[in-house]
């Protein structure tokens, strides 16, 4: 019933009182990860990202075979600024579940936080290589090239990702970005205009 209650409390937009009650929860089942999953994600939601590691921690202790946990964790970790424990955190999620895209965007990201930017480039292209219809390894991969000042490559890897999302701000920026930066002031302007429209 107290899971119940928490549910009407998120649902009328009191995570806060949620909280509580999930602790509450913990009182007669500590040995819940899903309520520790709760708390996590609560509490990120909210920004406490401190308090979200601590109960992802906990979820994972108790369910440690759970990629989502693990994801939910490097993102906390990550919020937190504390790379490599995120690194590690979204390399298990990615072990036990090859499939998880944001899992890999993740990682992506916190090696470019890290400077490990071939590290980097090297998980956004496995994730190319496994998802070749999805645009956001193109658009993070293309990022990470302009990043680097690759201008051309960044360019020739935002083509892709706009075949196959046409409509795509963040591509379009990408691409406006990397044509200013060559001096291709009406082309970069033009990708801009589109972006925003």
């Amino acid at each position: 019933i107290l899971l119940q209650d928490a549910r009407r409390l998120i649902d009328g937009g009191n995570p806060a009182g949620a909280i509580d009650l999930y602790q509450q929860a913990l009182t007669m089942d500590s040995n819940n990860a899903r309520i520790y999953s709760g708390i996590g994600f609560l509490q990120a939601q909210q920004g406490n990202y401190r308090a979200s590691v601590a109960a992802y921690r906990q979820a994972v202790a108790l369910e440690p075979r759970n990629a989502d946990f693990y994801y939910a964790l490097a993102f906390g970790l990550a919020n937190i600024r504390d790379y490599s424990g995120s690194v590690i955190a979204y390399q298990r999620a990615i072990e036990l579940n090859p499939n998880q895209t944001d899992a890999y965007l993740g990682l992506g990201a916190v090696l470019t936080r890290q400077g490990e930017l071939g590290f980097a480039q090297t998980v956004y292209e496995q994730l190319i290589a496994r998802e070749p219809r999805n645009w956001r390894p193109y658009e993070a991969l293309g990022s990470l090239y302009l990043q680097q000042n690759q201008l051309q490559s960044a360019l020739a890897v935002f083509e892709k990702g706009q075949r196959l999302a046409p409509r795509s701000a963040e591509i379009k920026v990408g691409q406006g970005i990397a044509y200013l930066t060559q001096g291709n002031l009406a082309i970069g302007l033009e990708a801009l205009e589109q972006a925003v429209k």
